[in-house]
């Protein structure tokens, strides 16, 4: 592609985000001064059609900085401790076969 875009790195690599369980967030106010509210409306519907997982927030009233980042700051964190914490959370690997072998294992060590 000559230019690149999130919604162009969306639609040419939907398989691989979906597979890589990326957690995405958007957020933007519906009176952006960038007049971002656009094209994270058009990014979140894209993602949507591909069903690549997302959590998406307009906030209604809000502007790119301000005040309302004293409700909108909160959710980010929030969604952002959410995602470290699945991403840091061990998942189990080993069958229960693996488990006694590496037990046995240990104890022939000592």
């Amino acid at each position: 592609r000559k230019y690149i875009s999130p919604i162009a790195m969306a639609v040419d690599n939907a398989d691989e985000i979906r597979e890589s369980g990326i957690e995405l967030f958007i957020d933007a106010g519906d009176e952006d001064m960038f007049n971002l509210q656009q094209p994270s409306e058009l990014l979140h519907r894209v993602l949507w059609y591909l069903r690549i997982p997302h959590e998406y927030h307009l906030a209604r009233g809000a502007n790119h900085t301000g005040s309302s980042w004293r409700r909108r700051g909160p959710q980010a964190m929030d969604f952002l401790f959410r995602a470290m914490d699945e991403a840091l959370s061990p998942v189990e690997i080993m069958t229960q076969e693996d488990k006694d072998w590496a037990a046995w294992k240990a104890a022939q060590d000592q």
